[in-house]
């Protein structure tokens, strides 16, 4: 083990040489000696148990961490405290696990870490996923021989010495969830904690710098040699555009549609990385409300013009009404999820009434008199309970006008609706 240590200690003195000083490409580049945190505060209370010197396995109520004593780590019935904190760690996922004993331990002990809560929403999946501790000077160090369950979404380590314990990333884009209104953009960077080696596939970092610690730092931008590439995973004129440089990428939401999947995932590739790194957009209707777009007429109805109502089938059904005419929308299912006009269930319709169009004119998810329906959806990105919100989006390729004036009902021809809503579910 010392042998190692000292070869990494030689490996990241000589990347401090390449790559502490502060570039064009990384102002903010890394010092390589961390940055002293505070101690989290504690949540609750602490869990304590006893443990001999015949070892044994231990975990918390919820399964995020376990204990794994082998046999002699203590000599005699030893008392352990694992005390749930507040993460401190810049790069932390979760909260933090204080361990403690007033014995020494003797053998190394295996602490293992979930992320299962966390596997769906760590922005660099689980690759660049390590277990750090805080150092008695307060610097917290990430681990590097931490080995990775990925079938039970657990990482583990091994150690001695007991202290403050966390998941950390070691690379990730930043914000890591955002929410932003159509039109809007949000300014996502690519960014690390840690002195990384330039050659290194950050996925593999565990397994050829076996061994010793990483001091933590605060954010700085990953440097643009190591960038391949930014992405968003969807294409279509829903789903906004994404202006990269460098280490950061600016995402800007469509003017008037929602994107057809939302939240939106944009992705950055690095080289010499096989796995890429995520961020989740959600873009939320700026107006608390309907609006609904036909040509160049935009029609925005409060959240107090309209009503949503959950049927005990699950079904949803929009009303609404105003000077500025009166509608409906139904939707198949209360749940997220995109549902097509032309769904064999016949359960999605529209239709909308505006009171400035000559001749007053119904326009719905019909074309071709009737005959044909429109290609397109209706998609709910959020749903709640009564009281919660319900946020979505509307499509309509073709939609069918009719004329409701003169009363023998003429075919008026078709045009392109969009819409979105972020509405209260009154029922």
């Amino acid at each position: 083990m010392k042998v190692r240590i000292s070869h990494l200690f030689i490996i990241l003195i000589g990347f401090c040489f390449t790559n502490c000083s502060k570039t064009e490409d990384n102002p903010d580049g890394p010092t390589g000696r961390g940055i002293v945190q505070p101690q989290g505060t504690n949540i609750g209370t602490a869990l304590e148990f006893i443990v001999t010197s015949a070892g044994g396995t231990f975990k918390t109520a919820d399964d995020k961490l376990e204990l794994i004593f082998p046999a002699d780590a203590v000599t005699q019935a030893t008392r352990i405290a694992i005390q749930p904190i507040t993460n401190t760690n810049p790069a932390g996922v979760g909260n933090s696990f204080q361990l403690s004993s007033p014995n020494e331990l003797l053998k190394p002990v295996k602490i293992r870490m979930s992320y299962k809560e966390y596997a769906d929403s760590l922005p660099g999946g689980s690759c660049a996923l390590g277990i750090s501790y805080q150092d008695s000077s307060g610097v917290w160090q990430l681990l590097l021989g931490r080995s990775l369950n990925a079938a039970n979404e657990y990482v583990e380590i091994s150690t001695a010495t007991l202290s403050s314990f966390c998941l950390m990333q070691a690379v990730r884009l930043i914000p890591s969830y955002s929410e932003i209104a159509p039109s809007q953009t949000v300014e996502l960077k690519a960014v690390s904690n840690i002195l990384l080696p330039d050659d290194i596939d950050i996925c593999d970092l565990w397994d050829v710098l076996q061994g010793g610690t990483i001091p933590v730092e605060g954010d700085f931008p990953i440097k643009e040699a190591r960038i391949e590439k930014w992405s968003v995973a969807a294409s279509g004129e829903t789903i906004g555009t994404l202006s990269p440089n460098g280490a950061r990428a600016v995402y800007k939401a469509s003017q008037y549609q929602l994107p057809a999947i939302n939240p939106v995932t944009i992705m950055l590739e690095l080289k010499a990385t096989t796995k890429p790194f995520f961020a989740k957009v959600f873009v939320v209707p700026s107006v608390r409300g309907l609006s609904i777009l036909i040509r160049d007429k935009l029609y925005v109805f409060s959240d107090d013009q309209v009503y949503v109502s959950v049927s005990g089938s699950n079904e949803v059904s929009i009303q609404w009404e105003s000077n500025q005419g009166m509608g409906g929308l139904n939707i198949q299912f209360n749940r997220v999820n995109s549902y097509g006009w032309n769904d064999p269930s016949g359960k999605n319709d529209f239709w909308f009434e505006p009171s400035d169009f000559s001749p007053l004119s119904v326009f719905q998810h019909l074309w071709d008199d009737g005959r044909s329906i429109s290609s397109g959806s209706v998609r709910i990105s959020k749903t709640g309970t009564v009281g919660q919100p319900i946020i979505g989006s509307i499509i309509i390729d073709r939609a069918g006008r009719t004329n409701t004036e003169s009363g023998n009902g003429e075919y008026l021809g078709d045009t392109e609706i969009l819409g979105s809503f972020n509405l209260m579910r009154d029922e």
